[in-house]
Parts: C-alpha cells; sequence; structure tokens
C-alpha cells in the first residue's frame, strides 16, 4: 500500500510524540489534529508536519480534515475519568472517526486499545470502553483496513509508569504503594511506535487484532524498588493493603494532580501479562537511564554505584 499521508489523533500525547516524530523522520506527511494547535506547536520543527485544528465530534469537519491521506492513526484515550466521559472518548469519538474515514476514502485505520480491553468483562469502564471502541472499529470498518493493539502499560520518557514513580520516590524515603503484587510486562514505547509504522504498509487487509508486551515480567513493587536504584535513591517500598487501596486510590483521584484515580486502580489490578505470542524486544533494563535520568547526570550516577560501600 502507497502510504504518503497520515492523520494522527492523539499526536501531543506520550505515545504521539514520538510516533509523530518516526513518521516525519520515515519522510511522510504528517496531519497533527489537536482541539489546541498551541499545544501541539513543538511538532512544528519536525519535516513535514502540519497541525490541524478540528472538533473531533463532528463527522464533516473531520471528513473533509481526512480527505487526501492515505492513512489514520487513532491514540485517543484517558485512563481515568467518569464513565459518561470515557464512553465519549472512547466509543463515540471512534465511531465519528470511522465513518468520517469511509465518506473521506482513507484506506487503512491503525487503532491504538488496550491491553485485556473487553467491552463486557473488562474490570475497569477503562477497560469497559476501550473494550467496546476496539470491536466497534472493527464492526464498522468494512471499507477501511483496520489493525489495532493492545499494548501493556509503555514506558518511556515521560511515561505514565516510571517517571510517577521516580517522582514520589524523589520525594519520600517510604512509598506506600497499591497494588504493588500486580504482574505487569511493560513495553517500550519505540516497540510500540515501530510496530504502529509497521501496520501502515502491512499489506494484510486488516482485522487483526495485536496484543503488545515486553519480554519481561515484573510486579509493580519490583519495578519501584528498579527505579530507586537506577536514581541512587534508598527508599522502603511499603505494599498498601488491598483494603485502603481502593479508598486511597478514589481520594486520590478527586484531589488536584492526583496520581491514580479508582478506575485506573482497577485497571492495575489486572495486570498486564500477554496470553502468548511475539513480546516486543527491548527490556526496561537497556534504556531505563535514558528514561528516567538527564544524560548529564548519568555519569555522576554511574561514578557514585561504582565507589565501594
Amino acid at each position: 500500500m502507497n502510504i504518503r499521508t497520515v492523520c494522527v489523533l492523539g499526536g501531543t500525547g506520550f505515545v504521539g510524540r514520538h510516533l509523530v516524530k518516526a513518521l516525519s523522520a520515515a519522510g511522510l506527511q504528517v496531519k497533527v489534529f489537536t482541539r489546541r494547535v498551541q499545544r501541539a506547536r513543538p511538532l512544528l520543527v519536525l519535516p513535514g508536519v502540519v497541525l490541524v485544528e478540528t472538533d473531533y465530534g463532528n463527522v464533516t469537519d473531520l471528513q473533509h480534515a481526512f480527505e487526501g491521506s492515505d492513512a489514520i492513526i487513532h491514540l485517543v484515550g484517558i485512563p481515568d475519568g467518569h464513565a459518561k466521559l470515557q464512553r465519549r472518548v472512547h466509543v463515540d469519538l471512534p465511531r465519528t472517526v470511522v465513518e468520517a474515514a469511509r465518506l473521506a476514502r482513507v484506506q487503512r485505520l491503525v487503532y491504538m486499545s488496550a491491553l485485556h480491553a473487553d467491552a463486557h468483562g473488562g474490570a475497569s469502564t477503562f477497560l469497559r470502553t476501550k473494550g467496546a471502541g476496539e470491536d466497534l472499529v472493527h464492526a464498522m470498518a468494512e471499507e477501511v483496513r483496520v489493525t489495532s493493539f493492545r499494548p501493556a502499560p509503555i514506558f518511556g520518557r515521560g511515561d505514565a509508569l516510571l517517571t510517577p514513580l521516580a517522582a514520589r520516590i524523589q520525594e519520600h524515603r517510604r512509598l506506600l504503594l497499591a497494588n504493588a503484587g500486580a504482574r505487569l510486562a511493560p513495553v517500550y514505547v519505540m516497540d510500540v511506535v515501530e510496530r504502529l509504522v509497521q501496520a501502515l504498509f502491512s499489506p494484510h487487509r486488516g482485522g487483526d487484532r495485536h496484543d503488545l508486551c515486553g519480554p519481561r515480567t515484573y510486579t509493580l513493587g519490583e519495578l519501584a524498588a528498579y527505579v530507586a536504584h537506577t536514581l541512587n535513591r534508598p527508599c522502603r517500598i511499603l505494599p498498601l493493603p488491598d483494603a485502603l487501596a481502593a479508598p486511597r486510590a478514589w481520594l486520590t483521584g478527586h484531589l488536584p494532580g492526583g496520581h491514580t484515580g479508582l478506575d485506573r486502580h482497577r485497571t492495575l489490578q489486572v495486570g498486564a501479562q500477554c496470553p502468548a505470542g511475539d513480546p516486543c524486544p527491548t527490556p526496561l533494563e537497556a534504556v531505563v537511564a535514558d528514561v528516567l535520568v538527564p544524560s548529564d547526570l548519568q555519569g555522576r550516577l554511574q561514578q557514585l554505584r561504582s565507589r565501594p560501600h
């Protein structure tokens, strides 16, 4: 399939920023859709990138914006929030996108779902609405080739997994950690980006759904301990009992700057391990220093670790 112009929805988010850079580096024309152009202006330094300010909820506006494009990558998602908002973002918006893509005669759609997304059996509103959106996209896409990806928690610079852990570890000598025993196979953001780009050029007619996990599994407590080690920051990890974890998640989710709401807590309880398949190759240990530590500090940390105790 000849792909020259790609529309990216969610291009200003964590995965989106890395993806847009990769698409630009591949010589593609990239339309980054956003509600607020000002937020996305840093992407304009990349060759071939243009910003499209549009109303995501309007089929006609999206159709006109999609026209002349060869593919769409849909990354939009929110890990927490009230049920109506999540349904609007994860179900209603994908419906609008597919309808607009069909009218604009776009050939390819790559859709980002989530590991364990399930419209009926998902453990959280996030997983249920993500599953419903994924099913809907595949059901509607008779004239558009659809490939969906279901990643485990994604790590990389500026992520929502290791970066918040690092911030809390920097602030506290003891860390009360909910879901410390949850088992995760986190996947590196550049591995995810590579799979997304490959899907654009795949000769397959679509309909595939791919789980994405990293090569190794950790408990959340093990990840926290490893982050503390990487930062050379002594921190005692204290598992928070399940009976206290849910009320705490509810409370922090209602506070300004709260890091984990109740729905995200329920998602994390499930864990994130792929049942089978070909794992993405990059282990966390290979890149964690680049993810967490500015390059000018990495040498100093290595010197500290090498000192005799």
